[in-house]
Order: C-alpha cells, then structure tokens, then sequence
C-alpha cells in the first residue's frame, strides 16, 4: 500500500513540476485539443523559423497567423524549436488515425534543422518520448501512458544518457561537400569573430550533401505517403535560408551544395501529389534575424513574405 501511494505522490509531483516548467507535450496536446472539435482548415506544422521575430519588429505574429489574416482561414499552428522531419512523420500518423482531420497540412522544410550535424543529430533534438506519444495511436495514447511520460521525462535516464550521447555527438564528423572537415566539437563556438568563424558555422549548418538513404529523407517520403492514403492534402516548402552571406563566406560552392541538397528533397516525392515550393533563395540576407550564427529566423517582412507566398498558392489550388 505504501508503494502504490509513493507513485500516486512521485506522478503527482512530476505533473506538478512540469506545469510549472516546460511541458514536451504540450503542442501533441493542442493537436488533441485542435482534433476533438472538428476538422481544421489548416494544420501548420513549423520550427522556431516559423514564430521567432526580430526585437524591433512591429507586427510579431507568426508565419501561420500572417497566413491566416491573408487567407481568412483557420490555421492551426503546431510549431516548437528544432521540430524536424522525423518529429513530422510522427505527426502525420497521429492525424491520419484521428477521426477529425485537416483539409491541408503545411510542413517547412528546414534544411539546417532536419539535416546539419548541428540539429539533426544533436541528442537534445531527436524528440523521442513525443514520437513516442504520437506513434502510440490514440487507441495506445492513454491516460496511463501519459502520466508515465511525463515521469519518466522528469525522473527518468534520460538527461543522463542524453549528456553521454551529447559527448558521442561531438565527436561525429562534419562535412563540406562529401569531404570530412573536421568534428562537431570544432563547430561549438558561442559567438563567432571572425570572418573563418563565421564561415565555419556556414559549414557546419548547410554544407553536408544530403543523400538520398539520409533517414530524415526517409521521414519525408513517409510522411507525404501517410497524408495521401488519408486524404489530407500537404503543402511543403524549403524554408528560406540567408543564401547571400553564404556565397559571401563560403562563395559558389555554398549555393551548388544547397541547390543539390533541394533537388535529393525534390526527387523524394516527385513521385506524389505534393506540392513542394523551394523557397530556399528567395530572400536575401536583409530579411533574416540573427546574429554571427545563421538561421533561418526571419524579420517580419521575411515572415510576410512567406505567409503571402503560402496565401497565394493555395488561392491557386482553390481555382
């Protein structure tokens, strides 16, 4: 009796803490919320690229509420940091066994996030116990396996195997090209000087060649093959990328590696009714807001841009 009462008390804690920290489940919940009701328009799935916003901007809205003011449908926004194509995959079979689904779903394609050594492989961003969750069904997503968890992501091994992981992590090999050049341990810079620094971190985040057996493009091709066989339509787009510094520190070799890395995605899913739009050199290295370490984080005139881009296209569909 002592034992069941100590868990009923550990579970209560942990849930307690988490409602004061951090939730990891908490944009699987929204969806939840989102799908109970009815059908959405739209489900717009993103990174931090999609809401993040520069300090002096006007209007901070997201890319999905500019969508929704430009398109005057009903946009549900499903985004978190470093959200990837695996995460994506993921999420795609939790709404295709939902009974409520979206008339569309809108995925970014972040090269930088679902393929440089920096995200795709850092340990931190892998999001294993959410595609857990989503992976269970909603038939297996129970309460039960909620609160365990939610324990275990507080209580359990995981931070401890994710910091002996993290060590493994920077040990890999980072490429230019196909060409190693160096280790991930070499990329680590907080805030970087000078001009090799800051060509490094160009290196480290977009010149890797994508293959075609890469497991993220594996990601993709599932998820697009999940949203036909349920009749969701999806839209993807190649999120825009600050392509002018990067011919600047890098030069011609920045906008071939990048423009083959988009023709591996391109070729994935040619084969299917998705619409794919490349929007990795659409806008120049005014619209983007970081500082020595490129992203994809926009201004609110990139953010825009993107929403109107997005807001057209599917004016078009309706046609």
């Amino acid at each position: 009796m002592k034992g069941i009462i100590f868990i009923a008390l550990a579970l209560a804690l942990a849930l307690f803490i988490e409602s004061k920290l951090d939730n990891p489940f908490e944009q699987v919940e929204k969806l939840d919320r989102a799908l109970s009701e009815k059908s959405p328009d739209i489900i717009y799935f993103g990174d931090s690229s999609v809401y993040l916003y520069a300090p002096n901007d006007p209007d901070r809205r997201s890319i999905a509420s500019f969508l929704a003011g430009y398109s005057g449908r009903e946009v549900v926004e499903i985004s978190h940091a470093a959200y990837h194509l695996g995460i994506y995959e993921a999420y795609s079979e939790y709404v295709c066994n939902s009974e409520n689904r979206p008339k569309l779903a809108i995925v970014p394609i972040n090269l930088r996030v679902s393929f440089s050594e920096e995200s795709a492989t850092r340990p931190a961003y892998q999001f294993n116990n959410q595609i857990r969750w989503l992976k269970s069904g909603r038939e297996g997503n129970t309460l039960p396996l909620r609160l365990w968890l939610r324990f275990y992501h507080l209580f359990g091994n995981d931070k401890e195997k994710e910091s002996r992981l993290e060590e493994e992590w920077k040990s890999r090999t980072v490429y230019y090209n196909a060409t190693p050049r160096g280790k991930v341990s070499d990329y680590l810079i907080e805030r970087p000087s000078s001009s090799e620094e800051v060509a490094g971190q160009f290196i480290f985040e977009y010149m890797p060649l994508i293959g075609e057996s890469h497991g993220r493009i594996s990601s993709l091709k599932k998820m697009v093959m999940n949203y036909e066989s349920c009749g969701v339509k999806l839209l993807l787009y190649t999120s825009p990328i600050d392509y002018e510094s990067g011919i600047g520190y890098i030069g011609s070799d920045f906008t071939a590696v990048v423009g083959q890395n988009i023709k591996t995605i391109q070729n994935s899913v040619k084969n299917s009714n998705v619409v794919l739009v490349d929007m990795s050199f659409d806008l120049n290295a005014s619209y983007f807001n970081y500082i020595s370490i490129p992203n994809e984080h926009l201004k609110q005139d990139g953010r825009e841009y993107v929403a109107r881009k997005l807001s057209m296209l599917l004016d078009e569909e309706n046609r």
